[in-house]
């Protein structure tokens, strides 16, 4: 995709090998981007495969990998490649790369820095582990504090993204003695990004409309550092695993607002600093049974700061009088624990594995409202928030998987018992909340043909509220929105069903997959939303909901040999019922969306080729009791590019890219 991510057969890949190894860890967009094709001699995809060798055949697995074949004679010296673009007015876009895959030692170095609109922060996403950004920065509690409204606009972020980035991206990996391995992964990012925007956001509700709107013009910096480092021992009859992780964010930004007639100087600070080590030990036993530990710690910080100038909301913290200015303060420092032991029984027709384990977690939710007024309409502690909360966690788990020549299964049943306390003393909160959880899932597997899969699986799963569900005192969001809860419980459970299949014909590259999902969401809590002419407020009130949605997918993948060309067609349709509170009305909606992604990859001559990709989404959006509250949005993106080589050692390409965009409430847009 995009953004570095790799799938197979519309399934995303958990490893990312080279010639065996995996360097970049699940952070591999840095190699799918950089690694060079004449480097490459095979590219391998690994089904149903085990990273641990000491459980390999042992357990039910359905992952996907790709392992990366160097050429022999790329092992031997140390390559890189110079780049630099340069564009008017100013503009640059330029790597230094440097790379070595021999047997004993691999390195992937890029240093890359451009002012064109793209967005390198793409190269510390992990798409599959709990690493300490992903964990801890994704988190709703450090994304309280926002400088607009206005969400972005619908085109390519490199076409509206004015930024000036610098990244270093370094990894390292060596073979020592004994099969132990030592790894190192680094990433440094500092950018600055301007912009300028006119927008507005409209709310529809049966008898009134809301309209807000927003000039913005703000400036941002962001300094981002990962370091990762990795001893692994990887072998038939033991593995060891330690990771030790550091990660650190400072994210400020400035912005002058214009509002109706009220003009507004916001200023946001953001930090999130942390660390984790994760340690694994899975040894096989003498009579062939395998023990599998998990120890993993993790910590972070993540203090917020915005100010506005002058005052908001008067009516609410100056008794309506206008004041100087307001502060939110935030900070939510967290800790996590997780322990585990299990035992595998790999003999016999039915493999069996239990386990045990025990999670701790404990965070603090501070926040403070200050102003520059004399006197506040309401006590201190409406505008304040000190709140401890805690989760101690039990489970109990029993896997059961069987295999035959064309089946697989696997049967999973975890029992869990939960407890979740929080306490602030400035309003009298002193939640306690007991659950028992059991969450049973189920993976059945038939191999339909050599390379055709059928796939059926149910899984159930929960989630429960966590700290910012749970915190009494407003906290401001923006100039315009204030949240809060009334309620110590936001429970959720899930029933998830999925049927699959995936085709395969090597020989004739020919790939497709298809698919059907069912989910049902029940919650014990819902968001209400109260609009008025120049604030919304959010506070989650204890109403029961329900949740469900039906989604269809198909993607077809055919290599064209008489025209040497790539044909390529994704697809899909889901349709989901739910209920919003709006303005203390409770509205019933249908929505539903079918979008499709042909691709083509045509060779017109030896030197001239075509490429084309698209994507069309049809989506509506359909109100039960008040139909004029119904939405119809169409939109369409078109990308098509000419590459053309004279002679070897130019490339001359010409792109073009066309956007459209229509909806029942507005004006056609496009590009």
């Amino acid at each position: 995709s995009d953004n570095g991510q790799i799938k197979y057969q519309g399934k995303s890949i958990t490893n990312f090998y080279i010639d065996g190894d995996d360097l970049l860890d699940d952070r591999y967009a840095i190699g799918s981007r950089t690694i060079p094709h004449k480097l490459v001699q095979d590219i391998q995809v690994l089904n149903n495969h085990e990273h641990i060798k000491v459980l390999k055949d042992k357990r039910f697995t359905d992952q996907v990998a790709i392992n990366l074949v160097v050429k022999p004679d790329a092992r031997l010296t140390l390559t890189g490649e110079v780049k630099l673009g340069i564009g008017s007015p100013k503009i640059y876009d330029s790597e230094l790369n440097t790379i070595l895959f021999n047997k004993k030692y691999k390195t992937l170095n890029v240093l890359n820095g451009n002012n064109r609109g793209t967005d390198l922060s793409n190269d510390f996403i992990g798409y599959n582990e709990n690493n300490v950004l992903a964990r801890i920065a994704a988190m709703p509690i450090n994304n309280l504090l926002s400088l607009g409204t206005v969400a972005p606009p619908p085109l390519d972020k490199q076409q509206y993204l004015m930024n000036n980035t610098v990244a270093l991206n370094t990894n390292h990996f060596v073979h020592l003695k004994r099969h132990w391995q030592m790894k190192s992964n680094a990433q440094v990012l500092y950018d600055r990004q301007t912009a300028k925007f006119n927008g507005s956001t409209t709310f529809t509700t049966p008898t009134d409309r809301f309209t807000y709107s927003e000039q913005q013009q703000s400036e941002s910096s962001n300094l981002l550092t990962a370091l990762r480092l990795t001893l692994t021992k990887n072998a038939e009859k033991e593995y060891v695993n330690s990771v030790l992780a550091f990660e650190y964010e400072n994210d400020d930004g400035i912005a002058t607002i214009r509002t109706g007639d009220q003009s507004l100087d916001v200023g946001k600070k953001h930090r999130i600093h942390g660390f984790s080590h994760d340690f694994d030990y899975v040894p096989a036993l003498k009579n062939g049974h395998i023990i599998q530990t998990k120890w993993q710690v993790q910590f972070g910080k993540t203090p917020q700061t915005m100010t506005i100038t002058p005052g908001i909301f008067p009516t609410l913290l100056n008794d309506s009088a206008n004041y100087a200015s307001t502060a939110q303060y935030i900070k939510v420092p967290t800790f996590f624990s997780l322990l585990s032991a299990g035992y595998h029984i790999p003999n016999g027709k039915i493999k069996q594995y239990y386990s045990g384990a025990l999670a701790y977690e404990n965070k603090q939710f501070v926040s403070q409202i200050e102003t520059t007024a004399d006197r506040l309409p309401h006590p201190v502690d409406s505008i304040t928030n000190d709140l401890l909360w805690r989760r101690v966690q039990y489970t109990l788990n029993a896997t059961y998987s069987w295999k035959s020549r064309r089946w697989a299964m696997q049967w999973s049943l975890p029992l869990t018992s939960r407890y979740t306390a929080g306490t602030d003393a400035s309003y009298g909160l002193h939640s306690n909340q007991r659950h028992w959880i059991f969450l049973p899932s189920l993976d059945l597997k038939y191999r339909v043909w050599q390379e055709d899969e059928l796939n059926l699986s149910y899984t159930r799963t929960a989630n429960f509220e966590d700290i910012q569900d749970l915190y009494r005192g407003i906290v401001i969001r923006n100039y315009r929105s204030l949240a809060q809860n009334s309620t110590t419980i936001n429970k959720s459970s899930t029933h998830s069903a999925t049927l699959q299949y995936r085709m395969g014909r090597t020989t004739k590259l020919l790939f497709a997959n298809f698919g059907l999902q069912f989910r049902q969401t029940h919650r014990e809590a819902m968001l209400s939303q109260r609009f008025s002419n120049d604030i919304s407020q959010t506070i989650l009130l204890p109403l029961p909901n329900k949740t469900r949605s039906i989604s269809l997918h198909a993607g077809i993948d055919k290599y064209v040999f008489f025209l040497s060309s790539t044909v390529k067609w994704k697809g899909g349709w889901s349709s989901s019922v739910f209920d919003q509170l709006f303005n203390d009305q409770l509205l019933p909606f249908q929505s539903s969306t079918f979008f499709m992604q042909p691709r083509l990859e045509l060779k017109i001559a030896e030197q001239l080729h075509l490429t084309y990709q698209g994507h069309f989404s049809w989506s509506s959006s359909k109100q039960k009791h008040y139909p004029d509250l119904s939405n119809r949005v169409f939109s369409a993106t078109q990308i098509a590019g000419i590459p053309y080589t004279p002679f070897p050692g130019l490339l001359l390409r010409i792109d073009g890219k066309h956007s459209y965009t229509s909806q029942s409430t507005l004006q056609p847009f496009h590009t």
